[in-house]
């Protein structure tokens, strides 16, 4: 069973929670033994861990690739070195439950992009943008200030790297959501974008450049990945 606890840009978590609350913890899920059991981080509070015992039954509450998967497991063993983690049952397949919520797989990324949109007396604005997640459908993007409240529609332009070559794309983006983050981060403003109209040549690039990027990360080995 692969194991890595660093590795947080790609790190994959479950909501565990006890069944019927509202309430629950975020741990990491780092795989399992087919059949047998998964294994997950211990839930924390205030940087310590919660008082779990042996049989007790969480729901647990997962996003991967593109749904939501939910199911129920016991806790099999609670274990305090090298760290503190579980293992719970393995689930039975025909008890879990998943829910497509993305129509589109999305990567991680971490580059500049630029924002245009139509400013103040008809000028065109262009600003500095970080890009942090790509789809075919959407993405998401950094700044340092907040867009005007009234902004609804913008132009994303980045460059991508595909068989040894980069391509400038451009594309119509509708705001769809808008979160801030961390104060210590440096982009406090995060936006999420829908594309509208695409080109079907864009859509093809954007479509081999995404799933590029999925193939690239699975060549590389956990130790070292930066």
């Amino acid at each position: 069973m692969e194991l890595n606890v660093s590795t947080q840009d790609r790190a994959q978590y479950l909501r565990m929670s006890p069944p019927g609350s509202a309430e629950g913890y975020l741990v990491h899920y780092f795989g399992g033994r087919e059949g047998h059991s998964l294994l997950i981080g211990a839930p924390m509070e205030n940087g310590q861990p919660i008082d779990i015992q042996v049989g007790q039954t969480f729901a647990f509450k997962g996003f991967f690739g593109q749904s939501i998967y939910r199911f129920t497991a016991r806790v099999l063993e609670v274990c305090s070195s090298p760290f503190p983690y579980l293992h719970i049952e393995w689930p039975d397949p025909a008890r879990v439950e998943s829910t497509l919520v993305r129509a589109h797989r999305r990567i991680t990324l971490d580059q500049p992009c630029s924002a245009i949109y139509t400013g103040t007396h008809g000028h065109e604005q262009k600003i500095s943008a970080h890009l942090s997640n790509l789809s075919c459908g959407g993405a998401e993007i950094g700044l340092m200030d907040a867009l005007p409240e009234a902004l609804n529609i913008l132009r994303l332009a980045f460059r991508v790297a595909l068989t040894d070559e980069r391509y400038l794309i451009e594309l119509n983006a509708r705001i769809v959501g808008e979160r801030h983050v961390d104060p210590n981060q440096f982009h406090l403003y995060r936006y999420g974008l829908c594309f509208e109209q695409v080109p079907r040549e864009t859509h093809l690039l954007l479509y081999a450049f995404v799933q590029d990027q999925q193939l690239a990360a699975l060549e590389v080995p956990p130790f070292a990945r930066k």
